[in-house]
């Protein structure tokens, strides 16, 4: 899409990647079906998008955000405040 921000694009393509995966038509590859050889024409790296790139790809993909924070004195709010007083501590 024109003038896509980059995160909205990432978001929009973890929902394409999961959807074709739970209905079972995400095909994962391990060379490229453009050559002859299997590999990239230009580029040492091999061709490869597997299950390891899979968990890679959905753990740095930015997931959707809540809209709007809960309000301050909220049960949510000040349950994320002692965690995160919590950890600091820790470390």
């Amino acid at each position: 899409m024109q003038d896509e921000a980059p995160v909205a694009y990432s978001v929009r393509l973890l929902k394409v990647v999961n959807s074709l995966d739970a209905s079972g038509n995400l095909k994962l590859i391990d060379a490229n079906p453009a050559t002859d050889h299997g590999k990239f024409n230009s580029h040492a790296q091999p061709f490869r998008f597997g299950p390891l790139e899979l968990a890679g790809f959905r753990a740095f993909s930015p997931a959707p955000r809540p809209k709007r924070l809960p309000p301050p004195n909220s049960p949510r709010a000040v349950k994320a405040m002692h965690c995160m007083s919590r950890r600091s501590r820790l470390h």
